[in-house]
């Protein structure tokens, strides 16, 4: 044992085993355990809290409260003095409570609200490849995404977010084809709408950024399909 490894009493030093050097696996496990609990409780947090600036204020907390503890414990020689199968079973006491915690965000769905398109109505003649799309939410707290897809076997386009008012009134400049190409077709619009917290979203499937999709998640809140003609 090295005169680092002992303290001015001859007793070994906070932070090392039986054999005077710092337990890793031990540390592993702590570490693992902490960022299991922080997943969990922001799964938690993300099941009750629709602010994500709320919840991500709670997870940094989360991750700064348990650095420290993990670092005292460290300090203080806790965690390397014990048995690594006791700290096992703490992690995967810790996993487990992630696990069910996600599970429970996922089982909440991505919320109950009923959205409209007010404007354009149904079978409207559009000039021009952009138009205003407007409609209703009856929770603005809610994200509200306007899809367009061309009539027929062919992909959905998510259009850019929603303005969404306090009212829960919102709109979007939403794209019918291309400058050149859709005139003379028909496009389907729907407007789907789901919590504003993103891991609510990422656990539910619901989490939607513009761009191409194959096919829209089942499990959203709906509108009623306006389909419309481009004419030039």
């Amino acid at each position: 044992m090295t005169a680092k490894q002992l303290g001015h009493d001859g007793t070994k030093s906070p932070g090392s085993d039986s054999t005077g050097s710092p337990n890793r696996v031990n540390r592993a496990l702590i570490i693992l355990s902490a960022i299991a609990d922080t997943a969990g409780l922001g799964a938690l947090a993300a099941a009750w809290i629709t602010s994500n600036v709320l919840v991500v204020a709670m997870l940094f907390g989360c991750v700064v409260a348990a650095a420290f503890v993990a670092s005292w414990l460290v300090h203080r020689g806790f965690v390397d003095r014990q048995q690594p199968l006791r700290l096992l079973m703490v992690a995967a006491a810790s996993m487990l409570f992630a696990i069910l915690s996600w599970v429970f965000l996922a089982s909440t769905g991505p919320g109950t609200a009923s959205v409209a398109i007010n404007s354009p109505a149904n079978g409207a003649e559009i000039a021009g490849y952009q138009h205003i799309v407007s409609g209703t939410v009856s929770d603005p707290n809610m994200i509200v995404h306007v899809v367009v897809r061309p009539l027929g076997p062919l992909d959905y386009w998510v259009q850019s977010p929603t303005t969404i008012a306090g009212s829960g009134a919102w709109t979007v400049n939403a794209h019918l084809g291309e400058p050149t190409a859709g005139v003379g077709e028909s496009f389907e619009i729907i407007a789907v709408a789901h919590k504003r917290s993103f891991l609510a979203s990422l656990a539910t499937g619901t989490r939607l950024s513009p761009g191409r999709y194959p096919s829209l998640p089942s499990n959203m809140n709906r509108s009623e399909t306006v389909i419309v003609k481009r004419v030039r």
